[in-house]
């Protein structure tokens, strides 16, 4: 829904109308202030149809009206002169002649004072004069430079600059390329180490378990011997002691088997990592990458040495008279033909070591076959003796139980020659082996797996080094181009009128520093003028560029208005006003804003306890100033902001704000009044513009001070016409 701005106005300004009737409402009911007696015998106020919060002090009443209201913007000002001067005094000395007075008018050019120059002022002014002519001499010296244009050398030294710069650029491309192959090949590096670095771990694995399972046997015959020891040194067993050493020998027997083939199974299994490894190729694919570098390399020395003879076939001898480009083509042909021939050796070399690659990688992955074949030999011999062991254990346990004869079952098995301590000694010292055996696979897995976690070599802030230096050099060669274009092109319109300019303007400053030598400094009126102030005395000793006079045009005037931050947000330049002064009663006439500052002025207010007040000067011309006003009269600028012809409005002092909505208090016919909500539009300073809920000719009821309902309205009852 479309919202008119003028209530949107309305909305912003009625917190401090508010505020402001509250505070009224709050002082006036601690005074005791009561409303004045009525006339008639009828009620004054029906107070039945009021809001709670409506409470009436002191009323007045004033009618809804119809007509044009105004918003305008008053700020105060000073007349002052549309033209002023200020002479200063170009050195120091004495006022040897003083022919102004305040107030005097004077013509142009009429001598208003002399200053006679100390001979310091004099000796300083030639060294001013000195300075000046040296800089008006080397400007001039170089406007003309750029009418010529540049010479041949300034040409030749730009092109070998460029040429320079381009081999710089092509240095750091070079890197940079370098660079990213060296990254590809260390990230295929890292990926190899990577995946030995995982079959070591797994090799190493193995070799753990198998340590175990080994250490696991061992122990198992120390048992073993030490139940032999034992039956030994025992008296004969039962049948029943027979029957369980028996079981428990077999037992062992399995067990030892079984750890055995699983000993066997790993054998397989590492023979077969070796054998992937082997097949990996891994001394071919490192040759294949030095080899891929290599021809990178060789074909961009082929490119360089190419674009190295191109540059010295284009070379024209006119635009080279000092020879210093031709001597620069030669140098990076010559650099350019010997990089190629080390490339070219460098990538038959790499062509040999793949070929000696190849061959390694292949006896790698025979023998590892072999390892294979011979690994999986023994784990079927394993797997067979495994099954013996069964049949041998299940016939050792039927025999034990159908004999009652305990020497007829040989239980443990004897080394020939052997007493059953010795093989008590053998197995334990078997087992200590075992176990040293299982620290040392345990060691091994864990540097593999400490190798497996390692973390990769960053090649990243190498490369972003490398990039930042090409696009370095590809910035030198930009502007070494530019350059170059520009000398080729000549100077531009717009540079030479700025050197120019700036030519015209030191041989101003040169002017003036040699009339600053003249021993007696004569100072006239820039124009017809009146003397507001003369600062100095006949026979006064003075210092440089201390003011004498001050001059004011008398034919123009303007006035100088200071606006707040606030009030001069709404002037523009060029924007009409209406001006009024003081001093001359009603007489007024327009103006045209000339200037606003861009800086503010600050000063304290003592009306506002002490804090700072910030304005903008506004200079206003006065085409048609009114004959009577006078230089320093006061003034006041009325900028009208907005305007509304033909609407409802009333005072803002009457509306008040109910639960969000705008009420306005309605006096009736029988003299009682009521709230009724009115939609608002936009408020023209005290006025405030309706546009629903009353009438014109409605009589509304104004909450004020008694002193104001005394001074500017009537009771209720009686409106205000």
């Amino acid at each position: 829904m479309h919202r008119d701005p003028c209530v949107a106005s309305t909305m912003r300004r009625w917190p401090r109308l508010a505020m402001r009737s509250v505070l009224t409402l709050t002082l006036l009911g601690g005074c005791g202030i009561t409303p004045p007696q009525p006339q008639t015998s009828q009620p004054l106020i029906d107070r039945t149809a009021l809001a709670p919060n409506a409470r009436v002090v002191t009323a007045i009443t004033e009618s809804v009206r119809r007509g044009t209201i105004r918003d305008t913007l008053t700020i105060p000002g000073k007349v002052s002169s549309a033209q002023s001067a200020e002479l200063l005094s170009r050195g120091g000395g004495t006022v040897s002649a003083l022919n102004v007075r305040p107030g005097q008018a004077v013509a142009k050019d009429a001598v208003l004072a002399e200053v006679t120059l100390d001979p310091d002022a004099i000796e300083s002014a030639r060294s001013r004069a000195v300075a000046a002519d040296l800089a008006l001499e080397q400007q001039l010296a170089r406007v003309e430079d750029l009418r010529k244009g540049a010479g041949a050398e300034a040409l030749a030294s730009a092109r070998a600059d460029l040429s320079k710069a381009r081999s710089e650029l092509t240095r750091a491309q070079i890197a940079r390329e370098t660079q990213q192959t060296d990254n590809a090949q260390a990230e295929r590096a890292r990926t190899a180490s990577k995946e030995a670095a995982d079959r070591q771990a797994e090799l190493a694995q193995l070799a753990v378990d198998q340590a175990e399972d080994e250490l696991t046997g061992a122990r198992a015959e120390v048992a073993r011997a030490q139940a032999a020891t034992t039956q030994d040194n025992a008296a004969p067993p039962v049948a029943s002691d027979m029957l369980g050493r028996a079981q428990d020998q077999a037992e062992a027997d399995l067990a030892a088997a079984t750890a055995a083939q699983r000993g066997a199974e790993r054998h397989v299994q590492e023979a077969s990592l070796k054998l992937q490894e082997a097949q990996a190729k891994p001394n071919e694919r490192k040759a294949q990458i030095d080899m891929q570098i290599t021809e990178a390399q060789l074909g961009r020395a082929a490119r360089d040495l190419k674009t190295a003879q191109t540059d010295a076939d284009q070379h024209d001898p006119a635009k080279d008279p000092t020879g210093v480009i031709a001597a620069a083509a030669v140098d990076k042909i010559k650099s350019a033909t010997r990089d190629y021939e080390l490339a070219q050796e460098l990538a038959v070399r790499t062509r040999d070591e793949l070929g000696q690659a190849k061959t390694a990688d292949q006896r790698a992955i025979d023998l590892a076959q072999l390892g294979l074949d011979q690994a999986q030999d023994e784990l079927a011999a394993a797997r067979a003796a495994l099954t013996r062991t069964q049949r041998a254990a299940t016939r050792l346990i039927a025999e034990a139980r159908l004999t009652a004869t305990p020497a007829s079952v040989t239980l443990t098995p004897q080394v020939p020659g052997a007493t059953a301590k010795e093989v008590l000694a053998t197995a334990q010292a078997k087992a200590r082996s075992v176990e040293r055996q299982l620290q040392m696979a345990r060691l091994k897995l864990q540097e593999a797996q400490a190798a497996q976690a390692a973390p990769p070599t960053a090649q990243d802030s190498k490369t972003r080094v490398l990039e930042l230096d090409v696009q370095s050099a590809q910035a030198g060669v930009d502007a070494t181009q530019a350059r170059l274009a520009e000398l080729e092109r000549g100077p531009a319109a717009a540079s030479l009128e700025r050197e120019q300019r700036r030519a015209d303007v030191l041989r101003d400053e040169a002017d003036a520093a040699h009339q600053a030598l003249t021993p007696v400094q004569v100072l006239t009126a820039p124009f017809d003028a009146i003397a507001a102030a003369v600062n100095v005395q006949l026979g006064q000793a003075i210092d440089s560029r201390t003011s004498v006079a001050r001059l004011v045009s008398g034919s123009g005037l303007s006035v100088i208005a200071n606006a707040s931050e606030r009030d001069v947000t709404y002037l523009t330049p060029n924007d009409r006003v209406e001006l009024s002064f003081p001093g001359l009663g009603d007489e007024t006439t327009v103006g045209r804003i000339t200037e606003i500052g861009q800086s503010a002025t600050a000063y304290t207010l003592a009306a506002a306890n002490g804090r700072e007040q910030v304005t903008y000067p506004v200079q206003v011309e006065l085409p048609s100033p009114p004959r009577t006003l006078k230089l320093g009269m006061s003034a006041m600028l009325n900028v009208q902001l907005g305007e509304a012809a033909n609407v409802l409005y009333v005072s803002s002092g009457t509306l008040r704000k109910l639960d969000g909505y705008d009420v306005l208090t309605l006096v009736t016919s029988d003299g009682s009044l009521k709230d009724v909500t009115v939609e608002v539009g936009r408020t023209y300073g005290n006025n405030v513009a309706i546009l629903s809920g009353v009438n014109e000719g409605d009589i509304v009821a104004v909450v004020a001070p008694a002193t104001t309902a005394a001074a500017s309205g009537t009771a209720l009852g009686a409106p205000k016409p």
